[in-house]
């Protein structure tokens, strides 16, 4: 029988959504959501929009440090404008004070000490919700996120492979396992994580061996795939399998049998396959690094991820969930700070802060503090790029010549510091002039 799903709840110490502006019936929208001191959201959809303290503007602000007619907004030439209307203390449009500026998604938006976000997506005024509360952990977003997790409950209840695309940290274990959840299977959910399973043993861990199959082989063993039986087998980091097991896995998706290795008698189960990776598997399969029939088995159904950068609006209420603490334990100048980072390791990042939050007796956590951990975090040891279809321990990138990275090796180290020159040169050992020219070479920093 299928199981009920439970209803999608909000955030409860979401404040009341103040609507103001027109509704808006088409599918894309502009809003601004103001996520700190308290959440409300303000639909864009008047030519202009008054902001301030006093109760006659149409976004009406609960913050004693706004002027009472702070900014205006005003859509000019098929564009939204931010205007300072003469305040006392100004405006701020991505950490920066400005007179005016145009407003664009993802734009971060602090009038005193309301610090909100600009978002152009489906279903912007959408508020911060749990949308799955249920597996390994709960997830929080506004429309972005609630209609990936809404695609991956329809999805679920079909049979097909589902792949998943997204960066480092995005929480692409907790979507497959809202996939395994939806889809009602009586077996267990079977996460593999498939970059930690390398050499000849990659294709016996998954799908199993029969006695003398290799050296060291002295009985038969069922895989990992066989412990899935009736369930879903998530194949994280999928793009990393090696080669055998990467025909073993086609034969299991094209007819549903597993092939021990060192056995020629294939067996029949019943296993869900989803898997997932932070690279393109379209890419690497045009360039020769994952077998392209596999590929057009494995993504018969695809979902992206967003990153947490291209989702801001998430950010403040997530932190607070995941720092267990309200509002009053962070103050505008820590959101500002927050909000206009880049998050390369996106929802684990955002959890190492807010662990770090709960472990300090600070009352109020500010932008000081956030600078100071964040610099911390980015003069930290080199981090290791992974070796595909290696054995071997992976080299830190110090360990080798700038000219010795290839190109997705240096695409890593740009989606992992946001392209900033100076932090992929800490991290690597690399003169800053040698990241500049690597980056420019392949087209990975916007040089305008």
């Amino acid at each position: 029988m299928k199981r009920p799903q439970p209803p999608v709840s909000a955030l409860p110490n979401t404040g009341p959504v103040e609507q103001t502006g027109p509704r808006q019936s088409a599918v894309r929208q502009w809003a601004i959501h103001w996520v700190y001191p308290r959440s409300q959201i303000t639909p864009l959809g008047s030519s202009q929009i008054r902001i301030g303290r006093g109760p006659e503007n149409d976004c009406v602000l609960e913050d004693a440090s706004a002027s009472r007619h702070h900014a205006n907004i005003v859509l000019r030439g098929g564009e939204y404008f931010i205007e300072d209307a003469g305040s006392s203390h100004g405006i701020q449009v991505n950490n920066a004070r400005v007179r005016a500026d145009v407003l664009t998604d993802g734009t971060v938006v602090r009038l005193g000490s309301t610090v909100g976000v600009v978002v152009h997506a489906v279903s912007a005024a959408t508020p911060p919700q749990i949308v799955a509360q249920h597996g390994l952990t709960k997830q929080l977003g506004s429309g972005k996120l609630l209609r990936v997790y809404e695609q991956a409950r329809t999805l679920g209840q079909t049979q097909a492979p589902v792949f998943i695309h997204g960066e480092t940290g995005t929480g692409k274990d907790a979507l497959a396992y809202e996939i395994h959840w939806a889809s009602a299977r009586s077996g267990d959910f079977l996460p593999v994580n498939c970059a930690t399973i390398r050499g000849d043993l990659a294709s016996a861990s998954l799908f199993g061996h029969v006695r003398g199959a290799f050296s060291g082989a002295t009985a038969s063993a069922a895989g990992l795939a066989h412990a899935a039986q009736r369930g879903t087998l998530f194949l994280d980091e999928v793009a990393e399998l090696e080669n055998d097991a990467q025909a073993l896995l086609l034969r299991l998706l094209q007819n549903g049998e597993l092939l021990r290795v060192g056995s020629t008698q294939p067996e029949r189960v019943d296993v869900r396959v989803v898997s997932a990776s932070h690279r393109s598997l379209e890419e690497w399969s045009r360039a020769a690094k994952f077998r392209a029939d596999l590929f057009y088995r494995l993504a018969a159904h695809q979902i992206s991820v967003p990153a947490l950068r291209e989702r801001k609006e998430d950010i403040v209420p997530l932190f607070l969930l995941l720092a267990e603490r309200d509002a009053r334990g962070v103050s505008a100048g820590f959101v500002s700070e927050l909000l206009n980072h880049t998050f390369p390791g996106n929802i684990r990042e955002l959890s190492n802060y807010a662990t770090r939050l709960r472990s300090e007796n600070n009352t109020v956590w500010g932008s000081h503090e956030f600078v100071r951990v964040a610099r911390a975090r980015e003069s930290a040891p080199p981090t290791t790029l992974p070796e595909r279809n290696s054995s071997a321990a992976p080299e830190a990138p110090g360990a080798r010549s700038a000219a010795q990275l290839s190109r997705e090796d240096w695409q890593e180290l740009a989606q992992r510091y946001a392209g900033n020159a100076a932090s992929i040169a800490r991290s690597s050992g690399f003169s800053e002039s040698s990241v500049k020219r690597y980056l420019k070479k392949f087209g990975l920093r916007d040089e305008s």
